[in-house]
């Protein structure tokens, strides 16, 4: 195995960061400073910063129905409770993409960092679905506003689809996964999210899943998903 893949495997960022870091001189193997691409296995001296790189895991892939005030993070200083505060596994996973504090919903968490970089770079355009509860109801003109994509922090969002569900409910389809995006947009319009959840990550339902809970995924389906994305 090279030695950039084993390092993803171990949990230590996804393929291209353990490149990054090799390529810095961090790593060494059998006592000698690593090379990029060069091949080991389990039963090497490898050392990351000068402590001991555990074995690399199995991946494993998770759906996590996260409730609100939770963090899409694996710690935070402050004391709130993350992900990982709800996980009972003896993996180092982690979140794939974010999900804000607020929000609630589907949320994928593995301990493959390589496919956690493809499914979350929007080059891929994987679609995400939300279920939303406004204060006021959008305008026809608001909305065709929306849909075309608006201007945050300078750039433009890309199209987005809206349908309207009932009174102020609506459910919106997006590719991008930018900062409390969905919130800032409504409020661009003048309105307010009362409620946020994501129903929806590209094949991946939320469905059945209890609030706080996770659900193994099948490796055969994250494995079909890696191959239709994959550069």
């Amino acid at each position: 195995m090279r030695l950039q893949q084993y390092m993803a495997r171990a949990g230590v960022a996804s393929r291209r960061k353990s490149e990054e870091i090799i390529l810095q001189g961090r790593v060494q193997v059998n006592g000698k400073l690593a090379t990029l691409g060069q091949s080991v296995s389990p039963e090497d001296n490898i050392l990351l910063d000068n402590k001991p790189l555990l074995g690399a895991e199995s991946f494993v892939y998770f759906a996590f129905n996260k409730p609100q005030k939770v963090l899409s993070t694996v710690s935070d200083p402050r004391g709130r409770k993350t992900v990982l505060d709800f996980y009972q596994g003896n993996k180092r996973i982690f979140p794939v993409g974010r999900l804000d504090y607020e929000s609630r919903g589907l949320l994928l968490c593995t301990n493959d960092g390589d496919f956690a970089q493809l499914f979350i770079h929007p080059r891929y355009g994987i679609e995400k679905d939300y279920l939303l509860i406004l204060d006021n109801e959008l305008t026809k003109e608001e909305l065709r506003s929306l849909e075309m994509g608006i201007y945050l922090d300078g750039y433009k969002t890309k199209p987005i689809k809206i349908h309207k569900l009932g009174e102020r409910r609506y459910r919106v389809t997006l590719v991008e996964g930018r900062n409390r995006q969905l919130r800032r947009m409504v409020e661009k319009k003048g309105k307010t999210v009362l409620d946020l959840s994501r129903v929806r990550v590209g094949p991946f339902h939320l469905e059945n899943i209890p609030e706080g809970e996770f659900l193994p995924l099948k490796i055969k389906d994250i494995e079909k998903l890696k191959n239709a994305i994959r550069p």
